[in-house]
Protein backbone atom coordinates (compact mmCIF):
# COMPACT_ATOMS: atom_id res chain seq x y z
CA UNK A 1 0.00 0.00 0.00
CA UNK A 2 2.76 2.16 1.01
CA UNK A 3 4.70 1.58 -2.79
CA UNK A 4 1.32 2.75 -4.13
CA UNK A 5 1.16 6.11 -2.41
CA UNK A 6 4.49 6.89 -2.84
CA UNK A 7 4.22 6.08 -6.78
CA UNK A 8 1.16 8.33 -6.66
CA UNK A 9 2.73 11.24 -4.99
CA UNK A 10 5.97 10.90 -7.67
CA UNK A 11 3.11 11.44 -10.36
CA UNK A 12 1.41 14.12 -9.00
CA UNK A 13 4.68 15.77 -8.09
CA UNK A 14 5.82 15.26 -11.92
CA UNK A 15 2.76 16.72 -13.36
CA UNK A 16 2.81 19.46 -10.68
CA UNK A 17 6.89 20.37 -12.32
CA UNK A 18 5.30 19.75 -15.88
CA UNK A 19 2.64 22.44 -15.78
CA UNK A 20 4.95 24.81 -13.94
CA UNK A 21 7.53 24.27 -17.14
CA UNK A 22 4.44 24.81 -19.28
CA UNK A 23 2.87 28.04 -17.82
CA UNK A 24 6.75 29.43 -17.75
CA UNK A 25 7.65 28.82 -21.12
CA UNK A 26 4.03 30.00 -22.67
CA UNK A 27 4.08 33.16 -20.65
CA UNK A 28 7.78 33.98 -21.21
CA UNK A 29 7.08 33.70 -24.72
CA UNK A 30 3.36 36.00 -24.54
CA UNK A 31 5.36 38.38 -22.79
CA UNK A 32 8.21 38.57 -25.05
CA UNK A 33 5.88 38.58 -28.17
CA UNK A 34 3.73 41.01 -26.19
CA UNK A 35 6.90 43.69 -25.35
CA UNK A 36 8.76 43.37 -28.98
CA UNK A 37 7.67 46.40 -29.73
CA UNK A 38 7.85 48.70 -26.69
CA UNK A 39 8.92 52.10 -25.95
CA UNK A 40 12.54 51.57 -24.78
CA UNK A 41 13.57 54.17 -22.71
CA UNK A 42 17.50 53.59 -22.89
CA UNK A 43 20.28 51.49 -21.05
CA UNK A 44 18.26 50.04 -18.05
CA UNK A 45 15.09 49.52 -19.55
CA UNK A 46 12.98 47.29 -16.71
CA UNK A 47 11.25 45.83 -19.92
CA UNK A 48 13.96 45.02 -21.83
CA UNK A 49 15.78 43.19 -18.69
CA UNK A 50 12.21 41.73 -18.16
CA UNK A 51 12.77 40.00 -21.51
CA UNK A 52 16.05 38.82 -21.47
CA UNK A 53 14.97 37.05 -17.69
CA UNK A 54 12.28 35.33 -20.12
CA UNK A 55 14.99 34.50 -22.89
CA UNK A 56 17.26 33.33 -20.32
CA UNK A 57 15.03 31.09 -18.73
CA UNK A 58 13.59 29.48 -22.33
CA UNK A 59 16.79 28.92 -22.92
CA UNK A 60 17.64 27.57 -19.96
CA UNK A 61 14.42 24.75 -20.00
CA UNK A 62 15.71 24.31 -23.68
CA UNK A 63 18.98 22.82 -22.54
CA UNK A 64 17.41 20.85 -19.74
CA UNK A 65 15.12 18.77 -21.83
CA UNK A 66 18.37 18.52 -24.66
CA UNK A 67 20.13 16.70 -21.19
CA UNK A 68 17.39 14.78 -20.10
CA UNK A 69 16.78 13.55 -23.97
CA UNK A 70 20.69 12.62 -23.80
CA UNK A 71 20.39 11.19 -20.20
CA UNK A 72 17.79 9.04 -21.37
CA UNK A 73 19.47 8.37 -24.44
CA UNK A 74 22.50 6.59 -22.26
CA UNK A 75 19.70 5.10 -19.78
CA UNK A 76 18.53 3.03 -22.87
CA UNK A 77 21.69 1.84 -24.42
CA UNK A 78 23.00 1.06 -20.77
CA UNK A 79 19.62 -0.92 -20.42
CA UNK A 80 20.07 -2.62 -23.98
CA UNK A 81 23.87 -3.48 -23.29
CA UNK A 82 22.90 -5.11 -19.74
CA UNK A 83 20.63 -6.98 -21.68
CA UNK A 84 22.84 -8.01 -24.28
CA UNK A 85 25.47 -8.82 -21.35
CA UNK A 86 22.82 -11.25 -19.61
CA UNK A 87 21.99 -13.20 -22.80
CA UNK A 88 24.92 -13.72 -24.75
CA UNK A 89 27.70 -13.58 -22.51
CA UNK A 90 25.91 -15.55 -19.45
CA UNK A 91 24.34 -18.11 -21.25
CA UNK A 92 23.27 -21.22 -19.64
CA UNK A 93 25.86 -24.27 -19.97
CA UNK A 94 25.50 -28.07 -18.44
CA UNK A 95 27.56 -26.04 -15.02
CA UNK A 96 24.86 -23.48 -14.58
CA UNK A 97 22.07 -25.84 -15.14
CA UNK A 98 23.70 -28.13 -12.31
CA UNK A 99 23.79 -31.27 -14.61
CA UNK A 100 25.35 -34.05 -13.40
CA UNK A 101 27.83 -35.72 -16.09
CA UNK A 102 28.49 -39.52 -14.87
CA UNK A 103 31.34 -41.29 -16.83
Amino acid sequence: MKEHKTAKNIRIAAFVMASMMLFTVLFSSLFIALETHHHCTGEHCPICESIEVCLHTLHTIGSLFIGGIISAVLYLITVFTGHLFKTYLLSETLVSNKVRMNN
